[in-house]
């Protein structure tokens, strides 16, 4: 899943000359959004849009337990009952596309955790510290 959504961001920073050099015509996905993150970041156009193409994949995966992403506040329930949970940054470093530095996706997966309250086993399940952590990547756009 997490393949075909850095797969699908990358094809969307190229279709919309998210690279060096890109022409002011193309830049659409730079624009900012009129949302600011959980955090008081302002959110680009191609954060939100990120951030749903790996929702939507994540959540039709069957082992995907709970989403966490910088872009949301509080946890997304996919599969209750699967085995892991994914953490995830879909565009970071976006703040820097208009000097042309790259930008990237990412993420790190964990065990869901034991808890039996579904909404409690998801919270804590994307809280874990890093030593817990069984996987992680990151795609570089640009």
């Amino acid at each position: 899943a997490m393949a075909s959504s850095v797969q699908k961001i990358s094809a969307m920073c190229r279709n919309n000359g998210i690279q060096r050099g890109a022409s002011a015509q193309s830049k659409s996905l730079q624009n900012k959004s009129n949302r600011s993150s959980y955090i008081g970041e302002t959110v680009k156009e191609l954060d939100l849009l990120g951030n749903e193409v790996i929702k939507q994949k994540l959540s039709a995966c069957c082992n995907v337990a709970a989403i966490a992403s910088e872009e949301e506040e509080g946890v997304h329930e996919c599969h209750p009952n699967a085995r892991f949970v994914v953490v995830h940054d879909p565009v970071d470093g976006s703040s820097n596309i208009e000097a042309g530095i790259p930008v990237g996706t990412i993420f790190g997966v964990y065990r869901r955790s034991g808890i039996e309250d579904p909404e409690a086993s998801a919270l804590a399940s994307v809280l874990q510290p890093g030593q817990n952590q069984v996987a992680g990547g990151d795609a570089v756009y640009g």
